[in-house]
């Protein structure tokens, strides 16, 4: 007979997975084999695991729900159109108009608006003289590129003067914003805009932008023609349907909250950090309500983000429980009047279906982002099942919630934020049990006195536990999909035990009611119950404050794992809490549970074999591996040979929204490897190539800092500034190079320092032209030559210097700007290919149409970050042909080759742009591709 906490609770079966909840994830393994083919086969292996199909028909079932899943998805993703002509060359200025779709505030004032039916303006705007003589100058421009051959371009380009296919991605900051209002869902918005692609940055093993803006059908993105900083011309104008109506009146609600908050941060004295001089408590209040956070500063953001909390900005299930206790209020006050009801059916059937139209209102008050969506589709199925008298599991809740999104919007399936918000949920539902019967076996109910002091002591005590295993269960469900993604662990997960009960139960609710009594017009009132809101909010600020300043909410990079490795490690958890429910209660382990375990471990180790393989076989092949990877209008080079690496530079932007270094180096460096570095090289110290090394630095085990002497000063950039103090801290070896200076490497590899002169000899220098210059070579064999930005005057002081500068691989100086443009130094040199890191349609044209035609007329082919996105050479001095180059530029696509793009036809070398590759041989023609 089971002992007494095995009969407090009913034992969980969380392997036996109802039909049609398999039948589901055999649909999602189709649906994702589109992407993943290996993660859809590691999932339907699990699935094999747990249902152990006896016969061939459920395993045809099953396939046959795969195949379905597939086609689905192939059904829902969306086609790219034809592009008309008037908007298909990037950096033009046209006059543009499309209906607003949506709008929403991101952090630091800015505000992303999606526009359909983008067509072109009739007639030129009436504005004033010196407006519109800068207008008609934008007009008359001639574009920086021509054409759209890129493989970041459109597929197909029309000279029809029709509508751009899609939608359109426009971002618009505070400065737009001062002379614009924002714009509404349903009204027309006209201005002087300039069209590119939408996408990014394009490395390998790093998640491609592109995909996220395809899945939602934006083909485009639009920018705002400024002068001095001012949109030239841009108005919102119409409006009508009831989309319009809805979203008048909800941006009503939200400036009336806004001018609340105004004159309680007036009154209070506090300081104004967000957009309208809005205090960061009072930003977070509104990102709360109505899931807009553009008052919320970057600092802010980054704070959360560190602290593992910045999913309680996001609109979730947690803010719908407000929904939940509108409806518990509602029914109560309901059984008053009807004593009878509760005859019917019981109290939570009715709460259930009250909360429903309260869900509605606050999906439509939040916006319904897809946090909130899959909240109020399991609350849903959980009201469905209850009035058709069915056992309600929250287990079946999450399905039916996943399985209407599905069929709603299949490529959902790829979204981050979808994924992170299902995994949260799954691991609080699975930990539950457990929570429950350590509740049962710690606090017992039977045989204890009932005095009523130690029950409510008791209560506490069970509430604690279940808080902090669910809190715990949470940060473990998402903890792969978080090593995946980001490759980071947040130290600061403990704060969720302080943030997120003040959160449920003292911020949402004063926050709700604030705002319901300022919609009533009850300012006082209002800006009583929204100052109450506030106060646990101004504590986690502060306390977060004190935590970043002491270094203890510091994010841990770690690697990143593979998807078939996190689908297993995903496995391990659910099984191990549900092994640890069923000890607790003594009772036995079904064999599905084992199968689900062994399978999942398994996983592991396989998921991440691919990578480890790689790595062992470079680290003992005699090669030696330079890749240039695609951070935008800046500069990264990462050389790898012998199992070490060294990295020259790491780009960077003066945007405070994104962290070059930490979003695109980071995960590239951390997939399947640990975050170690031998050594960091900085040419020089700007923008463009230092700032992404700040996160590097901070972030990863780094043996040595090495840059010049005027680097090194830190005086001129803050950006050196910072690198300095971040290796002080840290205990990085700082290095000085000079002119004659050598960075040994394995296997007999070195790079050469070539310039600046030590002391500073000669003329007064810029810092570009005081950048390092670093020579590859192997036994005097020249490989490959990194100029950081050193313009043509100092080429010629190198020049003058004398020595080998010949390399087979030139990294053009400058990104390829004119500036750094010297015939005779190409000569010296005498490259066989040159590599440009320029960003795609950057407003600069690099590398410039000098530096092209320059490379064309001595025959060098050029390959560039800007139109290939990564690009990686191969030297492999093993085999039967020592010192073979191998060129891969991974995301090409199928273009003709031309003069100016690789390579360059001779018969020292082979293309094959099909595959993406292309490869040459020193000495010897090849006689079959390298793969």
């Amino acid at each position: 007979m089971p002992d007494a906490p095995a009969r407090c609770l009913k034992p969980c079966l969380l392997p036996g997975l109802l039909g049609w909840q398999t039948g589901f994830l055999a649909m999602l393994a189709g649906a994702v084999a589109w992407r993943a083919p290996a993660f859809a086969a590691a999932l339907m292996v699990l699935l094999l695991a747990v249902t152990a199909p006896r016969d061939l028909r459920r395993f045809a079932l099953l396939l046959l729900c795969s195949c379905l899943g597939a086609c689905m998805m192939h059904a829902s993703l969306p086609r790219q159109g034809i592009m008309p002509s008037w908007a298909a060359m990037p950096g033009r200025t046209v006059l543009a108009a499309g209906t607003v779709k949506s709008v929403s505030g991101l952090y630091g004032g800015r505000v992303r608006v999606l526009l359909e039916h983008v067509r072109p303006c009739g007639a030129e705007p009436s504005l004033p003289a010196d407006r519109q003589e800068k207008l008609s100058r934008q007009l008359a421009r001639a574009p920086l590129f021509a054409g759209s051959g890129f493989p970041r371009g459109y597929a197909a380009v029309t000279g029809a003067e029709g509508e751009v296919p899609g939608l359109v991605a426009l971002t618009l900051d505070a400065r737009d914003l001062g002379s614009l209002e924002r714009p509404l869902p349903g009204q027309e918005l006209r201005g002087a805009l300039r069209f590119l692609p939408s996408g990014g940055s394009l490395n390998e093993h790093v998640p491609d932008p592109r995909a996220y803006w395809h899945d939602r059908d934006v083909w485009c993105a639009a920018r705002p023609a400024r002068s001095g900083g001012v949109p030239l011309w841009m108005e919102a104008s119409g409006g009508k349907g009831l989309r319009f109506h809805a979203a008048r009146l909800r941006e009503r609600w939200r400036l009336g909250l806004l001018e609340t908050l105004r004159r309680m941060d007036a009154g209070s004295g506090a300081p104004g950090e967000g957009e309208g001089g809005l205090s960061q408590s009072a930003a977070m209040l509104q990102a709360l309500l109505f899931g807009d956070r553009s008052a919320l500063s970057p600092q802010t953001a980054e704070r959360f983000a560190s602290a593992g909390l910045v999913h309680s900005l996001a609109l979730s299930g947690q803010h719908l429980a407000l929904a939940g206790l509108a409806a518990a209020a509602a029914v109560w006050l309901c059984s008053l009047f009807f004593h009878g009801m509760f005859l019917r059916a019981p109290r939570r059937v009715w709460t259930a279906c009250a909360a429903l139209p309260f869900a509605i209102c606050y999906l439509y008050l939040g916006g319904a982002p897809f946090s909130l969506v899959r909240a109020a589709c399991m609350l849903a199925a959980g009201a469905a099942l209850l009035c058709m008298r069915r056992t309600s599991s929250p287990l079946d809740a999450l399905f039916f919630a996943g399985l209407l999104i599905f069929m709603g919007w299949p490529p959902g399936v790829f979204d981050l934020s979808l994924q992170l918000s299902f995994s949260a949920g799954a691991g609080i539902i699975c930990a539950a049990p457990l929570a429950g019967a350590a509740c049962a076996r710690l606090f017992p109910r039977e045989g204890v006195p009932r005095r009523r002091l130690g029950h409510a002591c008791r209560a506490v005590l069970r509430w604690t536990l279940t808080l902090l295993l669910a809190s715990c269960a949470a940060q473990a469900a998402v903890f792969p999909v978080q090593t995946h993604a980001f490759g980071v662990v947040a130290p600061g997960s403990w704060l969720n035990l302080i943030w997120l009960p003040l959160l449920a139960f003292v911020t949402l609710p004063c926050a709700a009611v604030g705002l319901a009594l300022n919609m009533a017009g009850a300012a006082a009132a209002a800006a009583a119950s929204l100052h109450a809101a506030a106060l646990p909010a101004d504590l986690i600020l502060w306390l977060l404050e004190r935590l970043d300043g002491a270094g203890a909410i510091t994010a841990i990079q770690c690697l990143r794992f593979d998807p078939v490795a996190m689908l297993g490690m995903g496995a391990c958890l659910c099984v191990s809490a549900f092994l640890a429910e069923r000890r607790l209660l003594r009772l036995p382990v079904p064999p599905a549970a084992l199968r689900l375990l062994i399978a999942g471990a398994l996983l592991i180790p396989i998921g991440q074999a691919p990578a480890l393989l790689g790595q062992a076989m470079l680290e003992h092949r005699d090669a030696v591996r330079v890749t240039l990877f695609d951070v935008g209008q800046g500069q990264s080079v990462l050389v790898e040979c012998g199992g070490g690496r060294i990295l020259i530079d790491g780009g960077g932007s003066a945007s405070p929204f994104f962290d070059c270094g930490k979003s695109i180096l980071a995960p590239a460096l951390t997939w399947g490897r640990l975050p170690r570095l031998d050594a960091v090289a900085v040419t020089h110290t700007d923008t463009d190539h230092a700032r992404g090394l700040r996160w590097l630095l901070g972030h990863f085990s780094v043996r040595e800092l090495c840059w010049s002497a005027r680097s090194a000063s830190g005086g001129e950039s803050p950006d050196g500034t910072a690198l300095r103090d971040i290796a002080e801290k840290r205990g990085i070896r700082e290095r000085i190079l000079a002119r004659g200076d050598v960075l040994d490497l394995p296997r007999g590899f070195r790079l050469e320092v070539l310039w600046p002169p030590r002391g500073g000899e000669g003329r007064k220098r810029t810092a570009n032209d005081d950048s390092l210059v670093l020579r590859l070579a192997r036994e005097g064999r020249g490989l490959a030559l990194f100029c950081g930005d050193v313009r043509a005057p100092a080429l010629k002081d190198l020049l003058r210097l004398g020595g080998d500068l010949k390399a087979e691989v030139l990294v053009l100086p400058h990104h390829g700007a004119s500036s750094s443009l010297l015939p005779e130094f190409y000569g010296a040199v005498a490259p066989e290919l040159a590599l440009a890191s320029a960003g795609a349609f950057n407003q600069y044209g690099f590398p410039s149409a000098k530096v092209r035609q320059e490379l064309e007329r001595r025959g060098i082919p050029l390959l560039n970050t800007g139109e290939e996105g990564q690009l990686r050479v191969v030297w492999d001095f093993g085999g039967d042909a020592p010192g073979r180059r191998t060129v891969e530029a991974p995301f090409r696509q199928d273009r003709p080759l031309t003069a100016s793009t690789p390579m360059a036809e001779s018969s020292s070398s082979t293309a094959c742009p099909s595959l993406g590759m292309f490869c040459s041989q020193t000495g010897e023609s090849p006689s079959s591709m390298v793969w």
